[in-house]
């Protein structure tokens, strides 16, 4: 295993190594993205109130309150958006809405308009943490159970550059609540019906934004007929923040390619890190993981136990510091896969 490896990736020379990087160039999106599976139609009147709601609390966090439908895809249209009520809670770090304001304009929406509450909206204002915190998945999750929910859209704003806002969208599924999907944008253009006809006749007791700029940066674009992709979000210190060592990835997808079947990148939504799935010839479902401290220590590398339904760590090996990255992780990869291979076959004799 270790020729075959040896064979794929010639290190006899410098020239050698860095033909890798420029060969693995040209597959440079395997990584570049990540697939966004949900998606969510808003009109542009919705966006913009969001981004007013948002520029209003510069300093505490904000909220709103989404309402619509689900559509036979099971893509949020989302025709109406309430603001924070006069008695809302606000902090730094928290925000709790007015239940009564959200009561009573929720009911008069289902009753006027048919509409359903579809999940909830919440700025984090100028900290910089664009997805849901581990608190924020905790609240939904439970909100789900509590009123027996199939799935929940949660919304995240962030001011940038004072005067400037982005809006992320997340959809929660029940079951899969861990594994929430970064949802693309479907925009409509103009100003929702709904908006309208409601505000025309209930103005005196709706939320009127303040700020009368609003400035969208970053917006996850997509239409109703393409799959959309974003750009990851590493950690701050993980080492695919670099150009370069993402080049050194698709180095090493490409080369494990060659030897095993449908090499897939994946990143973790709840920690940021990126992962390899792949089967190999024995049938095993393998998964490498790359740690926050990668290079620095050895890539983890597991195998799926179908008994235990869950990936078992390999035993690790001498893993070495120095040479061509590239390499040294897929040989890294075949000897552990090789030794746990054999590992089975003795064991069976």
């Amino acid at each position: 295993m270790q020729k075959n490896a040896e064979a794929m990736i010639n290190t006899s020379t410098q020239k050698n190594a860095e033909t890798v990087f420029i060969f693995a160039s040209k597959f440079k999106n395997t990584i570049a993205m990540v697939n966004i599976q949900s998606k969510i139609l808003i009109y542009e009147s919705e966006l913009n109130f969001l981004a007013q709601c948002i520029l209003d609390y510069p300093e505490t966090e904000t909220g709103c309150d989404l309402f619509g439908f689900w559509s036979h895809s099971g893509h949020a249209i989302i025709q109406y958006i309430i603001g924070p009520g006069k008695h809302a809670k606000r902090s730094i770090t928290s925000f709790h809405q007015d239940e009564d304001y959200l009561k009573y304009v929720g009911d008069e929406l289902r009753t006027k308009h048919g509409l359903q509450h579809l999940g909830n909206f919440h700025s984090h204002h100028i900290f910089k943490l664009k997805k849901p915190s581990q608190h924020d998945s905790v609240t939904v999750v439970k909100a789900m159970n509590l009123y027996h929910l199939d799935r929940f859209i949660l919304m995240i704003g962030n001011i940038v550059n004072d005067n400037s806002t982005t809006i992320n969208a997340y959809q929660y599924t029940r079951g899969k609540e861990q594994l929430y999907d970064h949802s693309g944008f479907v925009v409509l253009p103009g100003e929702s019906p709904i908006r309208t006809i409601f505000d025309a006749t209930c103005s005196s007791y709706l939320y009127k934004p303040v700020s009368d700029c609003a400035i969208i940066v970053n917006l996850q674009l997509t239409t109703l007929e393409e799959q959309v992709y974003s750009k990851p979000d590493y950690p701050l210190n993980y080492w695919l923040r670099s150009k370069k060592n993402r080049e050194i990835l698709n180095g090493i997808i490409y080369n494990l390619n060659q030897l095993y079947a449908s090499v897939k990148p994946i990143q973790d939504d709840r920690t940021g890190l990126v992962y390899l799935f792949f089967g190999n010839i024995e049938g095993k479902v393998i998964k490498v993981t790359f740690p926050e401290e990668f290079p620095t220590i050895a890539p983890i590398v597991a195998s799926f136990d179908f008994d235990w339904f869950k990936y078992v760590p390999f035993a690790t090996s001498s893993w070495p510091s120095d040479g061509c990255l590239v390499l040294n992780t897929v040989n890294y990869i075949i000897e552990l896969v090789a030794k746990a291979n054999e590992l089975k076959e003795t064991y069976y004799e």
